[in-house]
This record gives C-alpha cells, sequence and structure tokens, in this order.
C-alpha cells in the first residue's frame, strides 16, 4: 500500500500502513459521513505525531487532550463524530476503544455543559410555502429540472447525495405511482436495494412524477445509466450529473438561502407527522431505522401543533 505522509509541525510524517488501511476502509463509497470519518481519522493521527503519542492503540489521557484540543474550534456534536471515528477504528483494529473510559465521558460532559449541545438544524418550510415557490417557476429544461428536483426531494424525502446518485434505471412508472429504487443511502452501505414510492398529487402543477415526466421527456431518449437530475447549459441543453453542492444550490435558489436541500427531508417528516402520519409511515420513506431519528427530523415549533393537549376531550 503506498504511503500516506501529512505536513505536521515536525515536519514530514507517514503515518503506519494500519493507519493507512484503516483510512482507506474509512474512503470507500461516496456518501459524505465516510468521508467525514476519513477525514476525522487523519486529523487525529497527525495530531498524535505531533503530540509524539501513539493513535493506536491510543491512552485514555490522549483522547481526553485530543477533545480539549478540538473543543477550541468544534461544537460538541462534531467533536462526538471524531470520537466515534477513533472507537471506530480501534474497533476494527480489534483493540478496547480508550473512548469508553470514564475520564473522556466526564471531558465530554464538560464539553457540552459549556458550549451547549443543540444541534444547527436544516430549516423545514410547509406545503403552502412549496406550494408558492413551485409555482413561480416556469418550463424551460431549467425551470422543469428545478421542479422535478425539489418535488421528488421532498415528497420522497431524499438525501442530496440519494437525488445526485439516481439513474434512470432506478425508475419504474406504474400506473398510480412512481417507484424509485435506492442501491445505496447513508444509513445503507451494504448495496441492499431500497424502494421509496411517489405519488400522483391531485394538484398536476405539484406532482413529482408528472413534472419528473415531463422534465425526462424534454430530455429526449435516456440511456439505462444517464443521471436523472443534470446540469443544464446555455441554451437549454442537459448537461453533467448534478453535484451535491449543485443540488443544494438550487434548494437555496429557488426555496431561500435561509434553506438547504436537507430542508426537503426535514420539510417531508415534519409536514407529514403535522398531518397525522405515524412515525412507521415517515420511516417507510425516509427510510430511517429508528424513531428517535424521526423525532429529531421533525421541525414543529409552534407548541400549537400536533399537541397532544388538544385531545383531552375536556
Amino acid at each position: 500500500m503506498e504511503a500516506l505522509t501529512i505536513n505536521t509541525e515536525k515536519g514530514i510524517s507517514t503515518l503506519s500502513d494500519r493507519a493507512v488501511q484503516l483510512f482507506e476502509l474509512g474512503r470507500m463509497g461516496a456518501n459524505n459521513s465516510q468521508k467525514a470519518y476519513a477525514s476525522d481519522w487523519l486529523k487525529f493521527s497527525a495530531w498524535c505525531l505531533e503530540q509524539d503519542v501513539e493513535a493506536m492503540p491510543a491512552l485514555p489521557t490522549t483522547i481526553a487532550n485530543y477533545i480539549a484540543h478540538l473543543s477550541g474550534e468544534y461544537k460538541p456534536a462534531t467533536i462526538n463524530r471524531h470520537i466515534a471515528t477513533i472507537a471506530k477504528a480501534h474497533k476494527t483494529a480489534g483493540l478496547v476503544s480508550p473512548t469508553s473510559h470514564p475520564q473522556v465521558k466526564i471531558q465530554m460532559n464538560g464539553i457540552e455543559r459549556e458550549q451547549g449541545t443543540e444541534q444547527k438544524q436544516a430549516k423545514a418550510f410547509d406545503a403552502k410555502a412549496l406550494q408558492e415557490k413551485i409555482t413561480r417557476i416556469d418550463d424551460s429544461m431549467k425551470g422543469l429540472r428545478d421542479k422535478a428536483l425539489l418535488l421528488v426531494g421532498f415528497t420522497g424525502a431524499f438525501r442530496r447525495s440519494e437525488l445526485a446518485s439516481l439513474t434512470i434505471a432506478d425508475l419504474d412508472f406504474q400506473d398510480d405511482c412512481l417507484i424509485v429504487r435506492l442501491s445505496k443511502s447513508k444509513t445503507n452501505q451494504l448495496g441492499r436495494y431500497e424502494y421509496k414510492a411517489l405519488f400522483y398529487a391531485s394538484n398536476p402543477k405539484l406532482c413529482p412524477v408528472r413534472t419528473l415526466k415531463k422534465f425526462l421527456a424534454l430530455r429526449g431518449e435516456l440511456a439505462k445509466d444517464a443521471s436523472v437530475f443534470v446540469s443544464v447549459m446555455k441554451g437549454g441543453k442537459p448537461g453533467a450529473s448534478m453535484s451535491d453542492k449543485a443540488i443544494n444550490d438550487v434548494a437555496k435558489a429557488r426555496i431561500g438561502t435561509e434553506y438547504s436541500a436537507h430542508s426537503l427531508r426535514a420539510s417531508f417528516v415534519t409536514v407529514a407527522k403535522t398531518n397525522g402520519a405515524s412515525d412507521s409511515e415517515i420511516m417507510q420513506q425516509t427510510k430511517h431505522k429508528t424513531v428517535t431519528m424521526v423525532r429529531r427530523y421533525t421541525r414543529i415549533s409552534d407548541a400549537k401543533q400536533h399537541n397532544a393537549a388538544m385531545k383531552l376531550g375536556i
């Protein structure tokens, strides 16, 4: 395996073969979480080289000092991700993780008390707000692309990485709905197919299936491996596959700068929950593995919404 070097204050240092192996393992796949884990491990390894301490097996005191180092730059949620990376690396190597030591847990409690634990979350919109934005978009190639992207992303509760990876082969247009196949996602890294159903809307202008059909028809005959969502060049000609960032840019440009592509997924959960959908029904579309994650995605800020106090029978 090719040696991996890192610039440190001590000069050029080389990671151990095992560190490189773990880095390559973490880099496998294309989702953002795996990239973050790989980056986290490299940062920890580089810091250990600078401090002249072992990265693996690491001592609890090393982890405690590393947490203190990270606290000057990162919030608790990000620090927890770094710690999870170190734990995963030790587990993969068959070693006891130093991150489970009481000293480390006390250290993290101190960081959370100091900084608080509230995470920045993608803002959610309601269905009426989306309708107002969608109806303002024209039916040009770019307009149809953007409408299809927003409607499919919202009604399918897609992550932007999932939207970017969709191909024509993943689409199965049926009489009553569109079945979308996902080969991989953030929570499904083993390539087992998952399926989402997108239904025809009563309002054609807000229908994800009809809008996507119109966009694809305008592009003409497409190969099975062609990307569903592509860039649109000058003159309205379709271009290359869209990146995660490009999809995020469309959401901000069309819905509002305070939103992001992740708002599509958060808004699905919030709107569905407000309209009475059960957690299991929501999980069928989002593919969340736990109810806890569904509740984390629910953005109900109005105390009067979805409140059991209205169902007391008094």
